[in-house]
């Protein structure tokens, strides 16, 4: 059973559709969200596909069994220059890493993402400059310390 979770992980992705009010909040599909079971993790981590760019977002459950990427996706979006009409996708790389690529309108994919292609290992450019988390209010960058690459992260062990 181990081997199937491992490989669901690997193979489990999704597109989103940038529509009006993205800003704050981005529903992750509910087909999606059956990944998780019953240990639906507290945040994620957004990963440039081909980068080394990233940024904490936290999960937020709305009640109804609905799952939203929260507070930092307002920090990804401004970084990347998201508007409406973006593609999405979301692959997930690891039980605590989504690696995102993002095409244009016309389906090509985003060439500059973040203000730069350089490959070395970034938190995000809207950070904050915090070094332990506290209690946040929506819409304020995520207060997440400097931590190595993103491939290390792994909420499961936490």
């Amino acid at each position: 059973m181990d081997n199937k979770r491992e490989l669901s992980f690997k193979r489990a992705s999704f597109m989103k559709v940038i529509e009006d009010e993205f800003t704050k909040k981005l529903q992750i599909p509910q087909a999606f969200t059956k990944i998780f079971e019953e240990r639906v993790p507290p945040w994620l981590i957004l990963e440039i596909a081909g980068t080394r760019k990233c940024w904490r977002v936290d999960i937020e459950e709305d009640g109804n069994g609905g799952l939203f990427l929260s507070c930092g996706f307002d920090c990804f979006a401004k970084a990347n220059s998201l508007e409406v009409g973006n593609f999405l996708l979301f692959e997930l790389e690891e039980p605590s890493i989504l690696q995102v690529k993002i095409y244009e309108k016309d389906g090509s994919e985003k060439t500059t993402v973040a203000g730069t292609t350089t490959f070395e290992y970034e938190v995000g450019p809207f950070e904050s400059k915090r070094q332990t988390p506290i209690v946040h209010q929506e819409g304020e960058a995520s207060p997440w310390p400097t931590m190595p690459p993103c491939k290390s992260i792994n909420y499961w062990s936490l």
